[in-house]
């Protein structure tokens, strides 16, 4: 019973992670707009990856991130996911 209290007293607020995340989201996406188009598809730039590829990794765990988040608040327990075979 105690790990429960010691866990439910490090979760944070909705706003106080919104707060934590947006100005990296910012600075993100500032990046992103600066990219000409015609450089978002070369590889190379992350091991054989592309600006686009890293950008659709990012916009996949973002989803299964807010999917997450979703099932644990209505009370749900979540597997563990393996990313190895998904990245």
């Amino acid at each position: 019973m105690g790990s429960e209290r010691d866990a439910l007293q490090d979760r944070i607020t909705a706003e106080e992670a919104i707060r934590l995340i947006e100005p990296g989201w910012y600075q993100l996406l500032a990046l992103i707009d600066s990219i000409p188009e015609e450089l978002a598809s070369d590889r190379g730039v992350v091991g054989d990856w592309s600006i686009k590829v890293v950008m659709g990794h990012i916009a996949f765990w973002e989803r299964n991130a807010i999917r997450v988040i979703r099932l644990e608040m209505a009370g749900e327990v979540i597997e563990p996911i393996y990313p190895d075979p998904l990245n």
